[in-house]
């Protein structure tokens, strides 16, 4: 049986508290009485001593009334439900209290089944609110933000997965989430949620460092490990594939953020795109696979041949398919081949570069198999053909402008301003301006925010362990908080969702 619920009653007459007192014995299993007072004055001070879960109290009390109770309680306990005992003629006086944190009332002489009827409405509110407790409590955990430690402390079945080939990324709705069409978890704030059916009311889902990612924690007191599998395979058996990685050996409280954090790097290195996976120790090879050349499609993209770079595209995606990449270095490979593209690329199309490579990101995550993988990412190159294509205008820039270009491609992290490059250049500012806006449309500091925003993209992708701190230092920003903002108004989403740890 579960944890019983702490009542304190206020009531005048020693004989009704010993009744009411009885029937909740007898009647209610899920209650219990843990003090009692004869006037309001006293309930108070033992409430504030207890810190019961509920309270009963008489309306009519010397000292200090039952509706003086509801008052002090809603102002100073107001997650403290209250019932107020009363009799047919009270109840004129008895609607004065209407306002406070009295949530039920009960009728003098009380009846069994009306007591066992409000005590179990009241339960389903406080099973509610304590779930919600845990859940905060626990989210606090896995987040290393120290909360006030609980006695006594629970130890859990840990897991941690990560869902492929659904459209998750980045803060996705919860209507899309494969878990949440399972029925089997209701939302609870921060886009994360509890499990809630198939009999696991002790079992709860916190979301991971990216919307694809979750920490499933299941009581160990309330169920077995395999009940425990059961229920996560259960759980993402309607998506395209996924990865868990399971220990089966149960997690005290105060080292769950340790453990999690040992199970983020491990799941980083072994997702597989398409492959559904589970494992319950870290797998003891990570072998490496040879690179393929991607000179010849970086070449078919910058001459234009789209049907050709289509199939180059999918002789390479074919080879990470057999050999099995892990996503990680899928990713790797092609964040690798479009920096090398956006720096090659003749005209000065810089700008586009974080949201292609977010984009990219996006794609990798909700891909189902490497055929949707390659038909999205040459959706994506031919959105950059029709960038390309209006930027042709612009060709023909002076050396000098190319020469600037150039050198912000090593200084955009530094204090670079057009007096700098005008002292530098030996050419004026004005005409640096000018300059800016004819080939690129931009202004000198949004050509270099936007250089710093892709770089930060690149940072987020390859290093998911690094900071925000630490990202928005290497790329120029000194404000964590200023960069935060730019970065999402750049590419639609902030640095935690774009893959910053916390």
């Amino acid at each position: 049986m579960g944890k019983k619920y702490s009542i304190v009653i206020i009531e005048d007459e020693p004989a009704a508290t010993r009744y009411l007192t009885t029937l909740i014995g007898e009647y209610c299993p899920d209650f219990s009485v843990v003090g009692n007072a004869e006037n309001g004055e006293t309930g108070i001070q033992l409430v504030a001593s207890l810190q019961p879960d509920l309270v009963i109290s008489d309306i009519r009390m010397p000292v200090m009334d039952g509706i003086e109770v509801a008052r002090r309680l809603t102002e100073s306990y107001p997650d403290i439900p209250l019932i107020i005992l009363s009799g047919y003629s009270d109840f004129e006086y008895a609607r004065q209290v209407i306002h406070t944190s009295v949530v039920e009332y009960l009728l003098k002489p009380i009846a069994i089944q009306t007591l066992k009827d409000v005590l179990g409405r009241i339960k389903e509110n406080l099973d509610i609110t304590q779930r919600r407790k845990q859940w905060n409590y626990l989210r606090s955990l896995i987040r290393g933000n120290d909360p006030i430690p609980r006695e006594p402390s629970c130890e859990y079945w840990l897991a941690l997965v990560w869902l492929g080939g659904t459209k998750t990324l980045y803060g996705g709705s919860e209507e899309s989430n494969v878990l949440q069409s399972q029925n089997k978890i209701n939302g609870e704030g921060d886009g994360a949620q509890n499990l809630n059916g198939g009999g696991f009311p002790h079992s709860f889902i916190l979301s991971g460092r990216k919307s694809q990612e979750y920490v499933i924690l299941s009581e160990k007191e309330s169920c077995s490990f395999n009940e425990h599998m059961q229920h996560l395979i259960e759980g993402v058996s309607e998506a395209p594939y996924y990865t868990i990685y399971c220990p089966q050996q149960a997690v005290k409280e105060a080292a769950l953020y340790e453990q999690i954090k040992t199970m983020y790097a491990i799941v980083d290195r072994i997702v597989i795109l398409g492959k559904k996976q589970i494992f319950h120790e870290p797998p003891s090879d990570f072998s490496y696979h040879s690179v393929p050349d991607g000179k010849v499609w970086l070449y078919l993209i910058q001459t234009g041949q789209v049907d050709n770079a289509q199939r180059e595209l999918e002789r390479i995606l074919g080879i990470m398919e057999q050999e099995e990449w892990r996503l990680f270095e899928v990713r790797s490979y092609f964040n690798h081949l479009f920096s090398r593209l956006f720096t090659e690329l003749s005209q000065p199309v810089n700008f586009l570069y974080p949201q292609f490579t977010y984009n990219f990101e996006t794609i990798l995550a909700e891909s189902a198999n490497y055929t949707e993988l390659g038909k999205q990412l040459m959706a994506l190159v031919e959105q950059l053909y029709v960038a390309l294509n209006k930027s042709k205008s612009n060709s023909g820039m002076p050396p000098v402008f190319q020469e600037i270009l150039r050198y912000l491609e090593g200084h955009y992290h530094q204090d670079v301003s057009l007096s700098v490059l005008a002292e530098r250049f030996r050419i004026s500012t004005s005409y640096i301006t000018k300059l800016f806006k004819k080939y690129t449309g931009q202004t000198l500091m949004e050509y270099i925010t936007y250089k710093r925003i892709a770089r930060a993209v690149e940072l987020f992708a390859v290093h998911p362990e690094l900071s925000v701190k630490e990202v928005a230092a290497l790329v120029g920003f000194e404000d964590q908080c200023y960069f935060s903002r730019v970065f999402k108004k750049i590419t639609g989403k902030s640095p935690s969702e774009g893959g910053a740890s916390s």
